[in-house]
């Protein structure tokens, strides 16, 4: 994949068929792996017990799947694609991918007992759990990809209106993400005035740290609709694996007992995998029609050859 990233430009200045594509796209959180099992001992005291049978706080910090909210939201991309033959293109896309979601029924999540929980207004940044400060209701997050991605296409039936492809991707995500309280009554009455609602954040403008770089890698199916020799309707399915832990906004950590430790134990970092899916639709425009294409009706009938053929089939003078 990278070393046909890096033959785009050759292709580009050769003859090779060039595509353009614009597209709108609707991404939605699906899962993360490894996720939160052992909870900060002061989290499995709070809950009276270690009954994992609920996904609740006592012997598991995970919460249950009706908890969690994942919204699609739309974004874009665009895409410049180079034909290597009629049956394969290889692209290079950017785009910004949206996700939103809530957790109506949070527990208390391990980043709380590190250095990556933010509401310093919180009891100095600790999360106790007595009194007003326990944060028990719903959590929003926003969470913004910029991504550049290279896609190889496979078309098995290049001919015709309707041209189905198989897709594969790699590449890697620019990602910012923000973890809000929906309700300032979760927080101390007392000091309303004074509380952030950001109780994590990354690569916003009011963050400690900026973006996170991540792996993407993915694969998907979609099709292309021919309207005109030039114009197409273009859409696919995807699913994508992000090497990172802060798609729903928060980081994912771990606790670790240790007997030698002052604290009894430390939390220890996952490095959490994301699954992500997304839909693309958009139209995409024949800039050029190059070698190794067929100039073809939009009934798919072959008019005629193109003239530019690569060197190694021109005669000698």
């Amino acid at each position: 994949m990278i070393a046909l990233l890096l033959s785009i430009p050759l292709l580009m200045a050769g003859q090779n068929t060039l595509k353009l594509r614009i597209s709108g796209t609707s991404t939605k959180f699906m899962n993360e792996a490894p996720r939160e099992t052992v909870p900060h001992p002061d989290f499995r005291d709070l809950s009276g017990g270690t009954d994992t049978s609920t996904g609740q706080i006592g012997g598991t910090i995970t919460p249950t799947i009706e908890d969690f909210i994942h919204n699609r939201d739309l974004g874009f991309e665009a895409e410049l694609m180079v034909g290597l033959t009629d049956k394969a293109y290889v692209g290079f896309e950017v785009g910004r991918d949206v996700m939103s979601g809530q957790y109506n029924n949070p527990t208390l999540f391990n980043f709380m007992k590190t250095d990556q929980f933010q509401s310093t207004d919180l009891n100095g940044g600790t999360f106790t759990g007595t009194g007003t400060h326990s944060i028990t209701g719903p959590l929003n997050y926003n969470t913004n990809m910029l991504n550049f991605i290279g896609n190889l296409r496979i078309y098995p039936a290049p001919d015709g209106r309707f041209k189905p492809f198989i897709k594969v991707s790699a590449g890697m995500s620019l990602i910012s993400t923000e973890l809000t309280c929906i309700e300032h009554t979760l927080l101390n009455p007392a000091r309303i005035d004074t509380l952030s609602r950001v109780i994590f954040s990354r690569g916003t403008p009011q963050a400690p740290k900026g973006r996170e770089a991540a792996l993407v890698l993915g694969g998907g199916l979609g099709f292309e609709f021919q309207l005109t020799d030039r114009i197409a309707l273009y859409a696919d399915g995807s699913y994508r694996l992000v090497y990172s832990d802060i798609l729903d906004g928060k980081p994912d950590f771990d606790w670790t007992e240790d007997a030698g430790s002052p604290t009894g134990g430390e939390m220890e970092p996952l490095n959490s995998r994301t699954t992500i899916s997304k839909i693309s639709f958009g139209v995409v425009y024949t800039l050029r029609e190059g070698y190794g294409k067929s100039s073809r009706s939009i009934g798919g009938t072959t008019s005629k050859k193109s003239p530019n053929l690569p060197f190694y089939k021109l005669k000698r003078l």
